[in-house]
């Protein structure tokens, strides 16, 4: 989590909030790393929703998981990871974020590293009842070269 921009725009941000959304990223690949449906979108507010760059469009945290646990994680190769880059957190105001980075699904079989799906993604968390929450996932196709 080394050279993330953190942006506050002139608000007395606590420290522990910024860690605590800059958490949301590692605690996404762990979850997601672990197979681990209902704590993935125990990362999300109730009405949160997931937007993947084919425009499929998942809505509230109860399909997110029904999503991840019957659609994503039973076909994963055990070696696939999910390894998501934070470059820029922008507070907003002091209860809403927008994160952006970079998502990579690495595939570590066999020895070697190799990038089976890259996207640009933006992450708005807000905080609710003292815990941040992901809104909003939005994930956007790179550019080809």
């Amino acid at each position: 989590m080394d050279n993330i921009e953190i942006v506050d725009t002139g608000l007395i941000i606590p420290e522990q909030d910024k860690q605590s959304v800059l958490k949301l990223a590692t605690e996404l690949d762990r979850r997601w790393n672990e197979r681990d449906a209902g704590a993935f979108a125990d990362l999300f507010e109730t009405d949160g929703d997931f937007r993947f760059h084919t425009g499929d469009w998942i809505k509230g945290k109860a399909s997110i998981e029904d999503f991840w646990r019957q659609q994503v994680f039973p076909g994963l190769p055990e070696g696939m990871r999910h390894v998501l880059v934070a470059r820029r957190v922008r507070f907003v105001t002091d209860n809403v974020a927008i994160g952006d980075g970079t998502l990579r699904l690495v595939d570590v079989g066999e020895g070697q590293e190799r990038v089976h799906l890259e996207n640009e993604g933006t992450l708005i968390a807000v905080k609710k009842n003292a815990r941040w929450y992901i809104s909003a996932i939005r994930l956007t196709a790179l550019a080809p070269e």
